[in-house]
């Protein structure tokens, strides 16, 4: 089942945005008043066992790309030759199967008209009933949901977002330990295929609150248009931080190639060429953590303000499109995203798989002679490269309080995660990623899927299958795109090997949850005035004054406190 259709966009903090004040306050009023069952197990905490780790089956008679490297999703270059069974028996007896989730695209029509509908109910052997929201709106309707008091029997929720961490506080969601710890969870075997690191990051006061929507450790890779690169002058890609700055200048000066307007860089953001220059000097995770427990921020280090140092140059030297800072907003990403594939720019930083399956493709086939590659990332002179780890999930879906106290309920909505969660190469898998053959796709030659073009079939599909629990990722590249396996695969091996675990994954802090918004503004407008060129570099003692003052020390001081009662 491919990732969410956002890719890196919806990233742990960017959802943080989502989530108001005044939507935690509906969600905790709703968990504690009104007659809501509240989780006592989950409430009461107590370390518990971590499920046992089950890595997924191969698809079969697919090409699968192997590493020695943990955390890495499955490579394939061909297409199964047949799809195995995941699920022995449907998970329901008849009854029915109420769901909040995310709604990406258009809604689907109602079961009546809808084959995809139907098939599902007979894959469950059940009623699902969704209760779909769109993401932009997601925790606004989920606080309304909880302010209802009766919830829908799976959820997803996003812990960080106000909304969600106050629900799980209080108590809303049921506490999924005594089926899911250690070898428990092999009675759900997709469920199994979830790595340690997802679980672990998910836990709730030390017990397992819900199904993690699991991410590999590294979400994104930087790219390089080497067609440019040899344009400017340079044979091979850079193999230091000065090469680099060298390079993008150069390609910065072209101007104009295959008749459309280029430069080096396009937006400077959080997911763009900060994150890279965040890795080549050395940064890492968000927070780092001394030998007393004592925690410091990315913004306080050094490494972070030679990055910034780094990122002015490049600025002084031109290597940015003029319209920079806005490309650098999530507001304009998307924009960022079409002038690249459009070929005016020589970076980008994206997700792995989607550059490789397609947006690599787009931009090759959309500007003449256009070539792109994965782009090795130089250290910086006293450095080691350090990539900051992805979370490894970032939401989950929880089961409703109310169903502790039916066991066979519990499993009959644990067999439902288990559905959603089945590995490629199986048939659920197939049927939640692609649909119903002669429906919404044929096969082709090599036995690869080839959508139907029909649009209702399509709507009808990507309206239903996206419940938030799902298998680990990985990467199907066609016949076009075979050829970038193993650079794809040096790649997501190097940056792995260099992820860096931030200490305060699982760790709750109210502060960080309510002052988010507005501290990951005064980050960026700081960010972007030091970088152009409107403050000096010295203004990073005012920016990091500014962001202790205005709620980060207390961020800090709450997340050494829980990470000192986890212990």
């Amino acid at each position: 089942m491919p990732e969410s259709p956002t890719r890196t966009s919806f990233s742990r903090r960017s959802i943080l945005a989502f989530g108001m004040a005044s939507a935690a306050g509906l969600a905790l009023t709703a968990c504690t008043g009104g007659g809501a069952v509240i989780s006592q197990s989950l409430l009461a905490g107590g370390a518990v066992r971590l499920p046992t780790y089950r890595k997924a089956r191969a698809a079969i008679g697919a090409n699968r790309l192997t590493s020695t490297v943990e955390g890495l999703p499955d490579i394939y270059t061909s297409s199964p030759t047949r799809y195995f069974t995941s699920v022995d028996a449907p998970p329901a007896a008849g009854s029915t199967i109420r769901t909040l989730q995310m709604l990406w695209f258009s809604p689907p029509a109602p079961e009546g008209k809808n084959p995809v509908w139907r098939r599902l109910n007979r894959d469950l052997r059940a009623s699902f009933d969704p209760l779909l929201a769109s993401a932009d709106n997601y925790n606004s309707k989920l606080a309304t949901v909880l302010a209802g008091g009766k919830l829908p029997d799976l959820m997803f929720v996003q812990d960080q977002v106000p909304v969600g961490a106050q629900a799980f506080t209080a108590g809303a969601f049921a506490d999924l330990s005594h089926y899911l710890s250690g070898d428990k969870i092999l009675d759900y075997p997709n469920l199994a295929n979830i790595p340690t690191y997802a679980w672990k990051a998910a836990l709730k006061n030390g017990r397992i609150a819900g199904i993690p929507h699991v991410n590999p450790a590294v979400t994104s890779a930087p790219t390089i248009r080497t067609d440019l690169m040899q344009l400017a002058g340079f044979s091979q890609q850079p193999t230091s931080t000065t090469e680099l700055l060298d390079m993008f200048t150069a390609i910065g000066k072209i101007g104009s190639h295959q008749g459309k307007r280029v430069w080096a860089i396009g937006g400077l953001g959080t997911g763009q060429i900060q994150t890279l220059a965040r890795w080549m000097f050395g940064v890492g995770a968000d927070w780092r953590i001394d030998n007393r427990g004592n925690l410091t921020y990315f913004l306080e280090t050094d490494e972070f303000e030679e990055a910034v140092g780094y990122l002015r140059l490049l600025w002084q030297r031109g290597a940015f499109h003029p319209d920079a800072l806005a490309l650098g907003t999530d507001v304009q990403r998307s924009k960022e995203k079409q002038l690249w594939t459009e070929g005016h720019f020589a970076f980008e930083h994206d997700s792995p798989p989607w550059l490789a399956q397609q947006g690599m493709e787009q931009v090759e086939e959309g500007t003449k002679g256009a070539a792109v590659d994965f782009l090795v990332p130089p250290v910086a002179p006293g450095r080691s490269l350090a990539v900051a780890q992805d979370p490894g999930y970032w939401g989950i879906v929880a089961i409703a309080a109310a169903a502790e106290k039916d066991p066979r309920r519990m499993r009959e909505l644990l067999g439902v995660c288990n559905y959603f969660a089945a590995p490629y190469g199986s048939s659920e898998a197939l049927f939640l990623g692609s649909g119903i053959e002669g429906y919404n796709f044929r096969f082709g030659t090599g036995h690869a899927v080839e959508p139907i073009d029909n649009a209702d079939a399509t709507t009808n599909l990507q309206g239903l299958r996206w419940l938030g629990a799902n298998a680990p990722s990985y990467i199907a590249l066609d016949a076009k795109n075979a050829k970038r396996k193993d650079s794809l695969l040096h790649e997501l091996e190097l940056l792995t090997t260099a992820a860096k675990v931030d200490p305060t994954v699982g760790m709750y802090s109210p502060t960080q949850v309510s002052t988010s918004a507005q501290l990951t503004a005064l980050n960026e407008d700081w960010r972007n005035k030091v970088v152009s060129g409107r403050a000096p570099l010295s203004a990073i003692a005012t920016w990091r004054k500014q962001w202790r003052a205005n709620g980060g020390d207390q961020v800090r001081h709450e997340f050494e406190k829980a990470i000192r009662d986890a212990k």
